[in-house]
């Protein structure tokens, strides 16, 4: 599966500081890392979810980074792709209650 980059001007992301999800439940690198509450925008649906950044990203989130991020551990072989983006999000709580399945049914993909 490939991001079509084509469609990423249609993807809009806002993040505020800070996951949701709780700190003692954070491993190590996230307590470390710079921790996001993100929400993805595409055709009037959305994905809220919790996203990481290594330190020495300096720059906040981008649709582009993020969906490739997503894509990337989706693809990482070791779990289907709801699963890893569950993992890497940690919670679908908002897309659930929309009763929304979550990026893969929304990605732009060739």
């Amino acid at each position: 599966m490939t991001l079509r980059t084509d469609c990423l001007p249609k993807v809009r992301l806002t993040s505020t500081w800070g996951a949701s999800m709780p700190w003692e439940q954070q491993d190590e690198w996230q307590r470390n890392a710079n921790s996001y509450r993100c929400t993805l925008y595409y055709k009037g649906r959305r994905y809220s979810f919790d996203y990481w950044q290594g330190i020495g990203i300096s720059h906040d989130p981008r649709a582009d980074d993020v969906l490739d991020s997503l894509l990337s551990d989706a693809q990482g072989g070791e779990q289907p792709l709801k699963s890893s983006a569950r993992s890497l999000a940690t919670t679908r709580t908002a897309a659930r209650r929309k009763g929304f399945g979550g990026p893969a049914s929304w990605w732009p993909r060739t």
